[in-house]
């Protein structure tokens, strides 16, 4: 807007607007709240990367086959051009998919909870972004969804949590405090269990009297987990092999 209305005596209008005004506005919005310092290093990133890449391009168009190439055989040919497209799409979508699979394999785990006789498995993830940690008791939170431990051998473990006065005063039933995104203020419910096993290969993770915060919708969109497993349980658990949990 002001490069439109400003006077055309004023030299340099349009360039301080497109490429200092507007660049700083970009930083701004991606970076969120920051100082005059932190806006400055952005911009200046923000162009050292422009006019990389642009040189390289430049260099790989001008100077290699390659320019000739996409000039005189994939932008004179419309098939060509079209199948290249999609391919490149294609190759895209199955890059993107590999690489969530490979993070959710880093942090994918089964899930063993134990209480009052009553064991149930789950598909768990390791959550490095959940760091709840419980004010009164001191120790860190994993989240379970609480439809998921309806099953289980010997009966569902939500059955006798919600059934039975007695069974919450053992189980330590309580409410702590939680941020997320879209809920800045909310109440968690939370149990404690006997044991809560994690399997993550070939270790096995062990925590006595773990907490578990049961959520009441669904973790994941697509059914990939019930448990989100806080990060210090695996870094504070204690480990166990196969072989030594199978015999004890």
């Amino acid at each position: 807007m002001l490069a439109v209305i400003a006077p055309k005596g004023i030299k340099g209008i349009v360039h301080i607007c497109t490429y200092v005004l507007i660049s700083t506005l970009m930083i701004r919005i991606c970076a969120g709240k920051s100082d005059i310092k932190d806006i400055i290093k952005g911009v200046a990133v923000l162009y050292a990367v422009t006019f990389g890449l642009a040189g390289g391009i430049y260099m790989v168009y001008y100077y290699t086959y390659a320019g000739y190439w996409i000039r005189e055989v994939l932008l004179a040919d419309k098939k060509l051009l079209f199948f290249t497209a999609v391919s490149l799409g294609l190759l895209a979508l199955i890059y993107m998919q590999i690489r969530r699979l490979g993070i959710y394999g880093e942090h994918q785990c089964t899930v063993e909870l134990t209480l009052l006789g009553r064991s149930v498995r789950l598909k768990g993830y390791i959550d490095t972004g959940n760091v709840l940690t419980d004010p009164l008791f001191k120790k860190p939170v994993s989240v379970v969804y609480a439809q998921a431990l309806s099953q289980g051998e010997n009966g569902g473990i939500i059955d006798i949590i919600l059934n039975d006065i007695e069974v919450n005063t053992k189980v330590k039933y309580h409410m702590v405090p939680y941020r997320s995104l879209g809920c800045e203020n909310g109440l968690l419910e939370v149990i404690t269990v006997d044991i809560m096993y994690i399997y993550r290969g070939k270790k096995v993770y062990k925590q006595e009297n773990a907490l578990i915060g049961l959520s009441r919708s669904a973790l994941s969109s697509d059914n990939e987990f019930d448990v989100l497993v806080n990060s210090a349980v695996i870094a504070g658990g204690k480990v166990k092999n196969e072989r030594e949990k199978s015999e004890s």
